[in-house]
């Protein structure tokens, strides 16, 4: 072994330096016997102290730590048997105390030596084509620029750091400098021909994530980052965990969890049917419902289209010859019933509904005959036939409603709250804004827009609104089903409301880093808010056990009969 040897050599020299070089000085078995010593407590010092049991990198810090303990423990044997000897005739003292430093040194030179090998052998000699800034210097940042310079599979090639940590600067990570702050992404972007950036912090807050992001979208640059820290197993970030960065990622978002038994207690083995299957939150929830295992998913929609689109989602065929796909348009009211008494379901989630604000007020007679016509011949349906679970997914439009959506989505939670009264099942609603992406929505709106070139429009400047992804909604969704006691609306917690100018901003430089967007605003129209609700003024509070969801009575004798 190398750290041996090295002890037989360092106190031959030292030796022969206290003795002015004169080889005849040394009596060989008196050298012998202290090098022996020595030798023999490096070997068991070793394996004690763990050195020699390869559980450490080459030349990391806990490696040279054991190995100063080792060397000293050794220096200290071969000390004491000089010592104990008691004779000149062995080698001098202050030989055994200058070889004990000469060897901890060496073997740290081997070591370090061996590391540096390693490091050059190990690092992709491929051609990368994207040089890559990394933002955060601290343990997440090393252990993914070490993996970056090794993974022949990534064109991502580390050449700047950037950390806000003063004390880091002219830092040097495996040869990355550090060599700023935030304030510097644009800088450094074009000193090194940068194109991309990965933020490597997973302990920042949302809100330092949405400023490093924006700052570094405006400067050009495709953003990535590493999970957060509570999704992170091992400790450990590899090349496998960068991801780009998406539009969820900007909102301020608490992780959603729900009680998966407790759902899985009212869907597992049950006849589950969805109206309007094939829009973003039912074929959401058909997707997430048949993983929980019904024994039969119903799925009700007016448009062929979007069935096949789900139906391919599911099963990858798209053949529609399923009798779970049922075409139907729930203002046909013998429709609607001969489906609900030919499959005879035990849940439904009712979310067939026109929800376009601007187009319901210039034909609100179709917002009302879909809206309310249209859901009370569900809910008479879901009547009829004994459903035991009824949810109603509602809109945040209906907290003091102003638009026609808004009166027309508040009444069906009136209806839906009446109709428990006079049933043995539960029948509720679940009400939520808008969900970022949906078909219809301000995100899929912009992205045309900025892929034409066109101007971006907004309302007013100052225009807000809630936003969720959609698997948050069908999670809290569910669970609002397994909570309500029947007649209530539960509101899901939809956190902090997002001015739609910086919505569109973040998202023109989304699509086109470096770009500067072109932001047109166009009043705000006929029912809509500048600043939405999602709880009525004169909603009642009641006790709720999940810390997303809040529950509020209903007082139908607001209801409207028709």
């Amino acid at each position: 072994m190398l750290d041996s040897t090295l002890w037989f050599v360092v106190l031959y020299l030292a030796a022969l330096a206290r003795l002015n070089f004169e080889s005849s000085a040394i009596t060989t078995s008196s050298y012998l016997v202290v090098a022996a010593a020595a030798v023999t407590a490096q070997l068991i010092g070793g394996v004690m102290f763990g050195l020699y049991r390869g559980r450490r990198p080459i030349a990391s810090f806990g490696e040279v730590m054991l190995l100063m303990a080792t060397s000293l423990t050794s220096g200290l044997v071969a000390g004491l048997v000089v010592v104990l000897a008691g004779t000149p005739s062995l080698v001098p003292m202050s030989a055994v105390i200058a070889a004990t430093a000469y060897q901890m040194l060496g073997a740290l030179g081997v070591r370090y030596g061996r590391r540096l090998i390693v490091e050059i052998s190990s690092r992709s000699s491929h051609v990368r084509d994207h040089h890559t800034i990394v933002f955060g210097a601290g343990t997440a940042g090393q252990q993914i620029i070490w993996s970056l310079q090794r993974d022949a599979s990534t064109d991502l090639e580390p050449v700047a750091l950037l950390d806000d940590d003063p004390t880091k600067k002219r830092l040097k990570l495996y040869g990355v400098p550090v060599v700023g702050g935030r304030a510097d992404i644009a800088s450094t972007a074009r000193k090194y021909g940068a194109d991309t950036i990965l933020l490597a912090v997973p302990s920042a807050t949302q809100t330092q994530l949405n400023d490093l992001a924006d700052a570094s979208l405006a400067a050009g640059l495709t953003v990535k980052i590493l999970p957060r820290i509570s999704n992170i197993i091992d400790d450990t970030v590899q090349v496998r965990d960068i991801r780009s960065i998406e539009m969820s990622d900007f909102l301020n978002r608490e992780e959603v969890n729900i009680d998966i038994d407790s759902v899985a207690a009212y869907i597992t083995g049950k006849r589950i049917l969805v109206t309007g299957a094939g829009g973003s939150i039912g074929s959401a929830l058909c997707r997430t419902i048949s993983t929980l295992k019904p024994s039969r998913l119903i799925m009700l929609d007016h448009d062929a289209n979007a069935l096949q689109a789900l139906e391919l989602s599911l099963d990858g065929q798209g053949l529609l010859t399923s009798p779970d796909l049922v075409l139907c348009d729930i203002r046909d009211e013998d429709a609607v019933q001969t489906a609900f008494e030919a499959t005879h379901p035990e849940v439904v989630f009712h979310a067939a509904a026109q929800k376009h604000v601007s187009l319901l007020e210039r034909y609100p007679a179709e917002g009302y005959k879909t809206n309310v016509e249209g859901s009370r011949n569900v809910l008479r349906a879901a009547s009829a036939t004994a459903v035991e679970r009824f949810v109603n997914i509602s809109t945040d439009k209906a907290a003091n409603p102003i638009s026609v959506l808004g009166q027309t989505k508040r009444e069906v939670e009136l209806n839906t709250a009446a109709m428990n009264e006079s049933n043995d099942g539960i029948f509720l609603s679940v009400r939520f804004g808008n969900v970022l992406g949906s078909n219809g929505s301000v995100v899929p709106t912009f992205v045309e827009q900025i892929n034409r070139d066109a101007p971006i429009t907004v309302t007013d400047p100052e225009v807000t609104r809630f936003f969720m992804t959609v698997e948050e909604a069908v999670l809290l969704v569910l669970q609002a089903g397994a909570l309500a006691e029947g007649g209530d609306v539960l509101v899901l917690d939809m956190g902090e409301s997002v001015k739609i100018v910086d919505l569109a901003n973040r998202l023109a430089h989304y699509v086109n880093p470096g770009k500067r967007p072109h932001i047109v605003f166009t009043g705000l129209r006929t029912g809509e808010k500048l600043h939405e609700q999602v709880i009525s003024d004169d909603d009642t509070a009641l006790p709720c056990p999940h810390p997303r969801l809040s529950r509020h009575a209903v007082d139908t004798k607001d209801r409207v009969d028709s």
